[in-house]
């Protein structure tokens, strides 16, 4: 999908190279950007995800950048052995023992754990209060909540070792309301509320908790909403069409490599006294209400 792609920069960044990162949700969209940014800056990365061929490639994309980095002069050239910098766990992140896995493993290739940025999520249709079922709600909860909160537990005792930090994804639909979304906004909203109960739970442990809220950026998150697998990407960008516009700040959608910087941002060392906070990153769209008539639309839809 052309919106999850994004030029190099010619001379990389070092604020990672050492460092040790675990990206849930990582074979794709923003999870894969937020990977790609962080091999561009010389990091060790955990991907996770439950296709193991999509990890497969996203593995070899960090690669790439890696060994791009390293030509460039950047963070890579100062860790010769790239392929041994990434790692694949894939599972599903509501089994508790994939959880430990993914944190397990980790530990056990690389020998610590700095940044944990918990992406994972899923954005079922119908969602809403007329037709969601038990099932859905099940699986929102589950891997937006539940699994978010358990895989940092699992995570805590090295983080706390090495004054790491945690980023959740969160979405602008947590301050926003959107009818056709009900459980995936509610979702968002309690894991808002864990990353300040967490920030503030951790903070004499030197570790620091945030999250980044998104409006609608174009990605694989579509899927469950288009009429059928090959017509993600039409999907996706009449969404990005529609929205786009109605952003007040540039007129359009940000775009991965946007959320990949800010997550990167709030997990370096630049922001060291930031913790608590969800940072929205929506072009202003969310300070306008510019998403009432989608309201009003899923209104009149149910």
């Amino acid at each position: 999908m052309a919106a999850e792609s994004s030029s190099r920069p010619t001379r990389p960044s070092c604020r990672f190279v050492d460092k040790v990162a675990i990206v849930t949700g990582s074979s794709c969209g923003l999870g894969l950007e937020v990977a790609l940014q962080l091999a561009r800056e010389g990091a060790c990365v955990t991907l996770t995800g439950r296709d193991e061929k999509k990890l497969a490639d996203a593995k070899k994309r960090c690669q790439i950048e890696a060994e791009a980095a390293a030509k460039d002069g950047g963070a890579g050239s100062l860790k010769k052995n790239v392929s041994g910098k990434f790692l694949t766990v894939s599972g599903d992140l509501t089994i508790s023992d994939v959880r430990k896995a993914i944190v397990d493993q980790t530990m056990k290739t690389f020998g610590r754990l700095d940044v944990l940025v918990c992406n994972a999520g899923v954005f079922p249709a119908n969602n809403n209060i007329y037709e969601a079922t038990e099932e859905i709600f099940d699986e929102i909860m589950a891997v937006n909540v539940k699994g978010t909160f358990f895989v940092i537990q699992h995570a805590l005792p090295h983080l706390e070792k090495f004054k790491g930090n945690v980023i959740i994804t969160s979405s602008a639909l947590s301050i926003a309301h959107g009818p056709a979304a009900t459980l995936y906004n509610a979702s968002k909203a309690a894991v808002d509320n864990l990353t300040s109960n967490l920030a503030l739970t951790l903070a004499p442990k030197e570790v620091r908790v945030n999250a980044v809220s998104p409006s609608y950026i174009p990605t694989q998150a579509m899927r469950h909403w288009a009429p059928q697998p090959d017509a993600v990407e039409a999907a996706a960008q009449r969404q990005a069409d529609y929205l786009g516009p109605k952003h007040p700040l540039y007129g359009r959608c940000a775009e991965p490599a946007d959320f990949a910087k800010l997550v990167l941002f709030l997990a370096s060392d630049e922001a060291r006294c930031i913790t608590g906070q969800t940072s929205v990153l929506d072009s202003g769209i969310t300070l306008v209400g510019a998403f009432s008539d989608w309201v009003l639309n899923s209104l009149n839809s149910l």
